[in-house]
């Protein structure tokens, strides 16, 4: 028997094996795979389709810059305002920490005390303007104005001044400067005879009143408010003291304002 196989024979043989193997790699798929591979194009074609439709329209866009608008002007001005009033609160107690320094050395120049400090025989001008110048001997100013001529010189005009009710100040005169940093400091004797004891009208009657001190710390600009931006101190026989403290008795329909040099001082 011939078991040489021709050449034909064995290609024939070849191409069948090949054929075979080739059908056999094919790989089937089952039922759950099949649905498995539906679902999932189903789910990118579900994304595809959000996707495309992602987006605001004009009115979503409309409405929601207005409510941002609404949101704005409710809060900043309250923002804007506490940022000012924190502002003029350490611009004065800057200032009351600058004049307590003076009185220290005033009264290190007057035998301990401010008792007799400006005796001028009772003329209270001239007494307002020694005071004057016995604080601007220890500060740094760039403007002096005598008693009578402060208001629209070395303050603002008394008009432009205003309590927290809207009431229009009306006070006395006293010396002026104008600080080197634009505060502006009113200075006024208590009593007539420079003792301390005997106090002026507008001193509220309060016992060891040597004469006070009014600020407004940012000068000209405004608000021109006292409890805002003006305060005013007492000149005590050996130390300062704000207006507004328990000691003080004051009570009348400004209380309101001037309470707040006390306040914006210890709190």
């Amino acid at each position: 028997m011939n078991t040489t196989l021709n050449n034909n024979q064995t290609t024939g043989l070849t191409s069948m094996n090949y054929s075979r193997s080739k059908a056999q790699s094919k790989k089937s798929f089952t039922l759950a795979e099949i649905l498995i591979t539906q679902n999932h194009k189903g789910e990118k074609s579900m994304v595809k389709e959000r996707t495309a439709s992602k987006g605001f329209t004009l009115a979503e866009i409309l409405i929601t810059l207005t409510v941002i608008g609404v949101v704005a002007a409710l809060t900043i001005p309250t923002l804007l305002q506490n940022t000012q009033d924190a502002e003029l609160k350490t611009a004065y107690k800057k200032s009351f920490g600058d004049f307590s320094q003076a009185t220290i050395q005033i009264m290190n120049d007057n035998g301990g005390n401010l008792m007799g400090l400006c005796n001028t025989m009772g003329n209270i001008n001239a007494s307002n303007n020694c005071l004057r110048n016995e604080y601007a001997k220890h500060l740094s100013y760039i403007k002096s104005c005598d008693s009578g001529t402060t208001f629209g010189n070395c303050w603002n005009k008394i008009t432009d001044c205003h309590y927290m009710n809207g009431d229009i100040t009306g006070w006395g005169e006293g010396g002026g400067l104008i600080l080197s940093n634009g505060t502006f400091m009113f200075v006024g004797v208590g009593s007539p005879d420079s003792s301390c004891q005997t106090p002026l009208p507008w001193a509220n009657n309060i016992n060891n009143v040597c004469g006070m001190i009014m600020v407004d710390v940012n000068g000209y600009k405004k608000p021109n408010i006292v409890g805002k931006d003006i305060f005013s101190i007492w000149i005590r026989p050996n130390q300062l003291k704000p207006f507004g403290t328990t000691e003080d008795t004051t009570s009348d329909e400004h209380w309101d304002s001037w309470k707040y040099s006390s306040l914006n001082l210890y709190n």
